[in-house]
This record gives C-alpha cells, sequence and structure tokens, in this order.
C-alpha cells in the first residue's frame, strides 16, 4: 500500500487542506495541537469511518467547530495497492448524516458509509485496530517493549497482535462455565420428588370422588323441597291477589277523604274571600270622582313642566354663551404670544446642522488615529516575538558554549561563537529602539484621540441642549394647532346659542301656579292609587261565584264514590290472618332451600379448589421432570466448555510459542539494518524478555547504551507491524511514527534518524510526525502543519 494524496475539507481543524505524498523520509512538523496527527486520523477515518477516530462516539467533534451547519466535512485519499489505484471519499453532511464513495482505478466499486468500510476492510484483510498497529507507532509503546516488567510487556505484545481476542474468549468461556455450574447446584437443591408429588395427586383424587358424591346425594334433597315450595307458593299467589286487591280499594278510599276534606276547606276559604270583596266594591264607589280628578291635574301639570324645562335651557343659555366670550378672547391672546416665539425655529435647527457635522469630522479623526495606533500595537508585538526568539537563541549558543555545534546550521561554533553573540546583541539593540519609537508613537496617538474625545463631549452637550430647544419648540407648534382648534370649536358653539336664545325669547313661567298643582296633585295620588287596586281586585267577584257552585258539585260526586268503594272492600272477603300464616310458611320453606343451596355452593367450590390443586401439581411434576432434563443438559454443556476452554488455552500457548520466533525474526532484521550488521540476532524468550547477541553471545538489552536500545525497541515495533501485514498478506509501502523521540538527546535522536534511512529499501514512504524542528535537517521532506489566528490548521510543503 503505498499513500498518493489526501485532501481535508472541514475535519477537525482543517477547513481546506491538501498534501501529495513523496517518496522518502517525511518529516511532518508543527507545535502540539496543530494537527499533525490529524493527517494520519484523517487517512483512518477515510478507510474506516469514526471508529477510527478520536472521538468515536461524539461525531460531532469530527466537524470543523467554525463551519456553517450546512457545510459538509469530508476527506479524500489516494492510495496504490496491489497494482491498482483506489480514491476513498468519506463525506459527513448535514444532521451529521454519513456517506462514502470508492472508486478502483476511476470506477465505482462501492458506496455508502458501511458499504465502503466493509469493501476496504476486504480488500486490505484487516480491520481498523490491525490497520493502525501494522502503520503507526509511538514512543509510549516503544518505551513499553523495554520499560516494563515481562508480564506487562507480554500483554501490551499481545494486545497489539490482537492475540488478546484468544484471552476474552477464554475468559468468556469460563465466565459461561461458571453460570452453568451456578444452575446445576442451585436447581438440584430445588428439585422434588416425583413419587411424593404423585402420591399427594392420589390422595385428592380421592377426596374429589367423595365430594361428588355428597353433592348429589344434596342435590336430591334440594329438588324434593322444591316441590313442597310450589304448593305453598300457589295458596300464597291466591291470598296475595286478595291482599292487593283490598290494599287498593283501602288507598282509594283514604285519597276520596282526603280530596273531600280539601274541597270543603276551599269552599270555606273562597266565600270568606267573596265577603271581602263586596266591601271592597262599596270603598271603590266612594272614592271614584277623586281618581278621576287626579287624571286632570296630571295632564296639567306634564304641560306645565315642558314649559320650565325650555325656561331653565335659556338661563343656563345665557350663562354659557358669556363664558365662552370670555375664554376666546384669552385663548386669542395666548396664541399670539405662542407665534412670536416660534419665529427662531429654524435658526436653532441651522446651528444643530452645523453641529453635527463637526462631530463626523472628530468621529472620522479618532477612527484614523486609533487605526493607526492598532497598526503600532501589531508592529510590536510582532517585533517582541521576534526579540524573544533573538533572545532564546542568543541564551541557547552562550550555554551550549564555543566548543558545541550550531543549532542552527549543525557545525561547530569556535571563533564564530563570538561574531554570532555580538550580530544577536546588535539586533536586541535594534529590537528596543524600534520597540521605543513605537510606543512613543502610540503614546502620541492615545493624547490625541482622549484630546479629541473631550471635544467630542462638548460638541455633544451642546447638541443636546440644541435638541432640547428644538422638541421644545416642536410642542408649541402644536399647541398653536390645539388653541386653533379650540377657538374654532367655541366660536361654532356660540353662534349655536345665540339661535337657540332667539327660538326661547319669549319663555315665561308662573312658580306659584306649579307649587300649588303640585301640592294638589300629591294628595290625589294615594286615592289613585287605591282605586286602581280595588278596580283589579273588584273584578274577580264574578269568578268567585262560579267557583262555588263547582265546588259544592264535586263534593257531592266524591261522597257518592266513597258509598260505592265500601261496597266493594266487604265483598273482596281479604282475611289478614290467613295470609299472614301462609307468608310465614312461605318463608320458611324458602329459607331451608337456601341454606342447603349455600351448602352445595361451597362444596362445589371446594371440588374446584380441589381440582386446581390437583392440576398445579401435575403440571410441578412436569416441571420437575423438565428441570431435571435441563440439569442433564447443562452438565453436558459444562462439560463441552470444559473441552473448548482446554483447546483455546492450547491454541493461545501454541500462537505464543510461534509469535516469539516469528518477532525475534523480523526484529533481528530490522536491528541489522539499523547498525549496519554489527548486530544481526534479536531474541524474545517466552517471557517475552529480549535480548541481543553480540559476537554469538546472548546479553539483556539494558546491557546495551541508550541509543541501540532505541534502535532494538524500534526495530521489535516494526517487527509487530511486519508480522500483522503479512497475515493480512498486505504489503505496506509507508508507516508513521509519531512522536517516537520523547525526550531523547541529540546524540540518540540521530541514530534513530540514520537507522530510519536504512528501511528506505522496504519503506519508500516514511512519515516522521514530530514538534522537534532540528529533525527537519534529518528528512528528504517537510510537511509543515500550522495554525492561523483564527484557529484553522494549515499544511505547506517546505523545501530543505
Amino acid at each position: 500500500m503505498h499513500l498518493i494524496s489526501l485532501e481535508l475539507h472541514n475535519f477537525r481543524k482543517f477547513k481546506n487542506a491538501s498534501l501529495q505524498f513523496p517518496e522518502g523520509i517525511i518529516g511532518i512538523i508543527g507545535s502540539n495541537g496543530a494537527g499533525k496527527t490529524t493527517l494520519i486520523e484523517a487517512i483512518g477515518w477515510a478507510l474506516y469511518g469514526n471508529k477510527a477516530t478520536r472521538t468515536p462516539r461524539a461525531k460531532e467533534q469530527i466537524k470543523r467547530q467554525g463551519a456553517l451547519p450546512h457545510d459538509d466535512c469530508w476527506v479524500r485519499l489516494r492510495f496504490e495497492m496491489k497494482g491498482n489505484e483506489y480514491e476513498v471519499i468519506r463525506i459527513m453532511g448535514k444532521n451529521f448524516s454519513p456517506d462514502a464513495q470508492v472508486k478502483i482505478n476511476g470506477r465505482v466499486a462501492a458506496t455508502t458509509a458501511t458499504g465502503a468500510t466493509k469493501f476496504l476492510e476486504k480488500a486490505m484483510g484487516m480491520d481498523y485496530d490491525s490497520f493502525y498497529t501494522s502503520i503507526v507507532a509511538k514512543q509510549k509503546e516503544l518505551n513499553a517493549l523495554s520499560d516494563k516488567t515481562p508480564g506487562e510487556r507480554k500483554k501490551n505484545m499481545l494486545k497489539m497482535l490482537k492475540i488478546d481476542a484468544i484471552e476474552k474468549a477464554i475468559k468468556k468461556v469460563r465466565e459461561d462455565k461458571r453460570e452453568k455450574n451456578y444452575f446445576v447446584e442451585h436447581a438440584q437443591k430445588l428439585l422434588k420428588n416425583i413419587d411424593e408429588i404423585n402420591e399427594e395427586i392420589e390422595t385428592k383424587e380421592t377426596i374429589e370422588k367423595e365430594l361428588l358424591t355428597s353433592l348429589k346425594s344434596l342435590g336430591e334433597k334440594i329438588d324434593d323441597y322444591g316441590e313442597k315450595l310450589y304448593e305453598i307458593e300457589v295458596r300464597r299467589e291466591k291470598e296475595r291477589e286478595k291482599a292487593e286487591k283490598y290494599n287498593e280499594l283501602l288507598m282509594k278510599k283514604k285519597m276520596l277523604e282526603s280530596r273531600l276534606g280539601e274541597k270543603i276547606n276551599n269552599k270555606r276559604e273562597k266565600e270568606k274571600e267573596l265577603n271581602e270583596l263586596i266591601l271592597k266594591r262599596k270603598r271603590y264607589s266612594e272614592i271614584e270622582g277623586a281618581a278621576n280628578e287626579y287624571d286632570e291635574a296630571k295632564r296639567k301639570k306634564d304641560e306645565l313642566d315642558g314649559l320650565r324645562e325650555r325656561f331653565f335651557e335659556k338661563k343656563n343659555l345665557i350663562r354659557e354663551r358669556l363664558e365662552i366670550e370670555k375664554n376666546i378672547k384669552k385663548l386669542k391672546e395666548e396664541k399670539e404670544a405662542l407665534i412670536k416665539e416660534i419665529e427662531k425655529f429654524n435658526e436653532t435647527k441651522l446651528m444643530k446642522s452645523e453641529l453635527e457635522k463637526k462631530l463626523m469630522e472628530v468621529d472620522e479623526k479618532i477612527l484614523h488615529f486609533e487605526k493607526e495606533m492598532r497598526g503600532k500595537e501589531v508592529e510590536m508585538k510582532q517585533i517582541l516575538k521576534e526579540k524573544e526568539k533573538n533572545e532564546n537563541r542568543m541564551n541557547e549558543i552562550r550555554r551550549l558554549g564555543p566548543e558545541s555545534n550550531c543549532p542552527m546550521c549543525g557545525r561547530k561554533l569556535g571563533s564564530h561563537f563570538e561574531k554570532l553573540i555580538k550580530d544577536l546583541t546588535e539586533q536586541e539593540i535594534e529590537f528596543e529602539t524600534r520597540i521605543n519609537d513605537l510606543k512613543s508613537m502610540i503614546e502620541e496617538h492615545k493624547r490625541e484621540i482622549e484630546e479629541l474625545r473631550k471635544r467630542k463631549m462638548e460638541f455633544e452637550e451642546e447638541k443636546r441642549k440644541l435638541e432640547k430647544n428644538l422638541s421644545r419648540m416642536e410642542g408649541i407648534k402644536d399647541k398653536i394647532s390645539f388653541y386653533e382648534n379650540d377657538i374654532s370649536s367655541k366660536e361654532s358653539r356660540l353662534t349655536e346659542i345665540i339661535e337657540r336664545l332667539e327660538e326661547l325669547k319669549d319663555i315665561k313661567i308662573d312658580e306659584e301656579e306649579y307649587t300649588m298643582l303640585v301640592t294638589r296633585l300629591k294628595q290625589l295620588e294615594k286615592i289613585k292609587f287605591e282605586a286602581i287596586k280595588l278596580q283589579k281586585e273588584i273584578e274577580r267577584i264574578p269568578l268567585l261565584e262560579d267557583d262555588l257552585k263547582r265546588i259544592a258539585s264535586e263534593i257531592i260526586s266524591i261522597e257518592n264514590s266513597l258509598h260505592e268503594i265500601d261496597r266493594e272492600i266487604k265483598e273482596v272477603g281479604f282475611d289478614r290472618k290467613m295470609y299472614e300464616s301462609v307468608e310465614n310458611e312461605y318463608k320458611e320453606m324458602r329459607n331451608e332451600i337456601e341454606k342447603l343451596r349455600g351448602e352445595k355452593i361451597k362444596m362445589e367450590r371446594d371440588l374446584l379448589h380441589l381440582r386446581k390443586e390437583i392440576e398445579s401439581l401435575k403440571k410441578e411434576m412436569e416441571e420437575q421432570r423438565k428441570k431435571g432434563e435441563e440439569i442433564k443438559e447443562a452438565r453436558k454443556q459444562i462439560a463441552n466448555l470444559s473441552l473448548l476452554e482446554d483447546l483455546l488455552l492450547k491454541f493461545k500457548n501454541y500462537l505464543i510459542s510461534k509469535i516469539a520466533p516469528s518477532l525475534s525474526f523480523y526484529a533481528s532484521h530490522f536491528f541489522s539494518v539499523f547498525t549496519g550488521g554489527k548486530y544481526d540476532n534479536v531474541e524474545i524468550d517466552d517471557d517475552y524478555n529480549i535480548f541481543i547477541y553480540d559476537r554469538g553471545e546472548k546479553f539483556p538489552i539494558n546491557r546495551f547504551s541508550g541509543g541501540e536500545e532505541d534502535l532494538a525497541n524500534l526495530a521489535l515495533r516494526l517487527a509487530i507491524s511486519e508480522l500483522i501485514a503479512r497475515r493480512a498478506d498486505t504489503n505496506f509501502e509507508f508507516i508513521a511514527l509519531d512522536e517516537i523521540f520523547g525526550s531523547q538527546d541529540n546524540e540518540r535522536r540521530k541514530n534513530v534518524l540514520n537507522a530510519l534511512n536504512e528501511l528506505r529499501k522496504q519503506f519508500k514512504q516514511i512519515l516522521l510526525i514530530t514538534h522537534i524542528e532540528e529533525i527537519k535537517e534529518e528528512t528528504e521532506h517537510i510537511i509543515r502543519v500550522y495554525e492561523d489566528s483564527e484557529g484553522v490548521s494549515h499544511i505547506r510543503l517546505e523545501g530543505r
């Protein structure tokens, strides 16, 4: 597998980035957090989707934080494998919806996110974990191969080679076996004796037969009592018919007697009321003349009331006319005073316009000086950064001394040391001079801005006063308009009043005549109301006389009906003692039958409960048989799981025994390449201890120098990658080494870099991810990863 190109759009911190992968040792350099490792993550995401990212469950973190909601996030990867060119594009669209497409030599081979991942896993013969372990090596993995105890080292190496999956399988088999043993142990304790359950069933079936015999006997007795109850019911029905007829006639008699009493009382009340109305008719005749006089007096008062109303209207209008004339004169005087004041409005408006122009000029000057000041501040920050770098470089050179190598060119400093210190000191002085000049300029701009802001505040205060005056004048205009409308309205009303007074000029009234009329009307009013009330009441006399005739006729009819009912009661022949005797006999027989039926219901309920117990016992016996079969089956499964556990343990030991020689073989090959053939044999024993042969003699790895130990760890890590790749039958022509230098000194880093040059025959592309700037001197190509001021990452391919 050979990388060709990579494009990123809104992936992690990259907005738009593209990269063509050259051959050789490629240094991917940048500060921590800039996005170096993101490039390897993007390759994994293109091939395997979200599970290949640092945040597989938080897919929203994959898309760039500053991207718009409708923007897509995508990665396009091109690579060559087994003579074919692959192009993979994986997309995260709106609402984080996934999609992907795979092309081989320009033709579509797979679509959809899931389909593309499955296709690539099959094509490369490995899942993401195997792929990542094969192509990426980290410092912490290298340290884990020598710095840990043998047990920890073995665990880490088995995890890298995915043999720990067998450990997980063995653990799962043991858990299943424990669960089965637990089931058998507890199920055996709860298992009951089937013979005892069967004996209990037979006992209950015997009781069931006895209950059925008792039920039959009780039913026959209930039937015999039922026949006797029928004979009593026939006699009881005849007596009940007589009782019902007797009670019905007795009720009718009581109702008629009650109606007769009501009619007699009603007759007495109406006779009394008729006598009272005859007396009222006599009183009405006495006051009828006075009542008629009231009507004439009321008509005359109504006429005088109309005349008085118009007279008082005339008096009110005269008073209103004088008030309006006075108000109109006052309003006209106030209006004239306001008109004189409003003449200053235009002059004030012109002053405000001139002031606004001055304010705009001041604002423009403030913006100009602020912009100049910001530019000087940015320039000063840049110079301060350069000054800090210069100081750090000078301090580093002073620390190293004349006998050390130059950190920039790698050559020995020697006599060049003093000149370099002098140049850096002069540059420091230039920085200080420029910074002081910029500070003076910034302070001058601040003073000018402060002066302009004071002037602006004065102008704004003057403007507020003018605006307040203009606002007041606008209010005066509205007030003049209000006065004009008010004067017009009052003049219109004055015209109406003069016209109405002309109509009412002849209206006069006699107050003495009016007072005498009102007094007499009050005297006649009580008599009039009494006459109206008496007239309505005496109109009822004819109706009462008719009611008395009708009530007398109804009393005679009711008395005749009472004589007829007494005759019918004698003909019924009802005997209360006979009725009560038959009723008691019926109740006694009925109670006896109900008692027997209650016994029968209880016996049937006992029988039903007994049958349910028998059925439950039969089900329990069947369940116990099934539980016994389940225990037998579980014991078989326990035996099979024990066999599977033994086979998995043997298979794991077999793999481990095969892996150590294979790892030793590939590690020896890489270590020989790194050391130029000085050491050609590395051995990993059964306990995963690491040994190196020196002139045929075996030594532990910690016997050798730090640089040689680094190379041995790297060789072993590459051997693990080679073993995984060969297992998948995939040839990787590239490898990524992620921050493998850790805290190594210059000498040990140089040893590792020299060793990597020897790998170029096997790996055409070696991606060296690091934040150490000095590495770029030892690599063929530099890929610079950096952030801009907005936190967006970029890629730049630099020449050496």
